[in-house]
């Protein structure tokens, strides 16, 4: 009688169910337009200017138009600590990098100019050890985006029944 060791069992299922997870976790856990989009907005080379950018990623829905806003800024993105008080020009930021709140108001700007709703929103900070954040929103009549430094996060704006008729 041939007998199935039970380790080798639950080893098999044990892999089986780590493949699957990290398979779902892919699929269901990131918002990866790439996955979902023909095409990739991905910049080779760093834009030279905002100009440069919006027409990279104008005539784009709004959610292709916020990752090909992350993607632009991706290429030229570098985390760096800034002065509240100074306003970095779009070279500045390109050369020296920028923080939470540089970002925030390019892609309010950038968004602006592709013609969507565009603000940014300060989450306060409890002193100087914990400083607070900046992330930018992008809107039209169906969807919003959340873009929070490289991360960008869409959702269908929900209606109620007769709600703006």
């Amino acid at each position: 009688m041939n007998k199935k060791s039970p380790f080798k069992t639950t080893v098999v299922l044990l892999i089986f169910g780590i493949l699957i997870g990290f398979s779902m976790s892919q699929a269901i856990g990131s918002d990866n337009v790439n996955q979902i989009f023909k095409k990739k907005y991905i910049q080779d080379e760093v834009p030279i200017s905002k100009a440069e950018i919006v027409e990279n990623c104008k005539s784009l829905t709004l959610k292709e138009s916020a990752y090909c806003l992350r993607d632009n800024v991706k290429s030229f993105y570098k985390y760096t600590i800034t002065d509240d008080s100074i306003t970095l020009s779009f070279k500045e930021l390109k050369e020296l990098g920028g923080d939470c709140r540089d970002y925030s108001f390019l892609y309010e700007e950038l968004a602006k100019s592709l013609g969507f709703g565009s603000t940014t929103r300060a989450y306060g900070g409890l002193s100087n050890i914990f400083p607070g954040h900046r992330e930018a929103f992008i809107w039209d009549d169906n969807t919003y985006c959340e873009l929070d430094l490289l991360d960008v996060y869409c959702k269908e704006l929900i209606r109620k029944r007769g709600e703006f008729e």
